[in-house]
């Protein structure tokens, strides 16, 4: 069924047609084909909205729109059929990622993973990368500056609240650092061979009993995940 505005027997101007299967097009047409502002819901019930050109979504919006074979879907701002701005691409799995897109790739996100843990911050190819979050369900989290997906710099809290604050190589605590343990003890130095406190050091008791001194490769704090 086609309601509008006809020249030569075509849609041309503000029309509306629906399909047999359900599908709807509503807007500017232009020789039969969406030209300009319009809308396309299709049978399965996705939905785009926007500038159109030549019956094609140039720019706009998408609601569950399939853009890939693997099953996901994607809602958000659309650019020539690349994900282009704010959105969230969800899974088949329940794996979800939403933030903001450039070109097709996920630059900023908040994602919630398949076995519960969540990320947030910057991200390049998928990982993080930049300031960021990264917390889990048993209360363990990192947070800081990471690169490729991985710790570099900032604090790994686990679930009994002991946290590690520094630098870490490979995701490791290695550096720089100072590790607290509740009630008990925060001390402080250079951490080498993941974890081992070595060289000038200090630490302090829950008690205010301070130590200070020189330790050689003692083996005082756990990996971070």
């Amino acid at each position: 069924m086609e309601t509008g505005e006809y020249v030569d027997g075509r849609l041309n101007g503000p029309g509306k047609r629906t399909f047999p299967d359900g599908q709807e097009q509503e807007g500017n047409f232009v020789n039969d084909s969406l030209n300009g502002p319009g809308k396309l819901t299709l049978a399965g019930g996705e939905v785009q909205q926007g500038n159109f050109e030549n019956g094609k979504l140039a720019e706009g919006m998408v609601t569950d729109c399939k853009l890939n074979d693997d099953g996901s879907t994607y809602t958000g701002q659309i650019v020539c059929g690349t994900p282009h701005g704010s959105g969230k691409m969800t899974f088949p799995d329940g794996e979800v990622h939403d933030g903001n897109f450039i070109n097709g790739e996920l630059v900023k996100e908040t994602a919630t993973f398949v076995d519960g843990h969540m990320e947030e911050g910057v991200c390049i190819n998928g990982y993080l990368h930049g300031q960021g979050k990264r917390t889990f369900d048993d209360g363990y989290k990192e947070e800081g500056n990471f690169v490729d997906g991985k710790l570099a710099k900032g604090t790994a809290t686990f679930p009994d609240k002991e946290v590690l604050e520094g630098e870490f190589v490979d995701g490791h605590f290695q550096g720089q650092g100072k590790v607290t343990i509740p009630f008990k003890y925060a001390e402080e130095g250079e951490y080498v061979d993941v974890g081992c406190l070595s060289g000038p050091c200090n630490r302090t008791y829950a008690d205010g009993v301070v130590e200070e001194g020189v330790l050689v490769m003692v083996n005082s704090v756990a990996l971070a995940r």
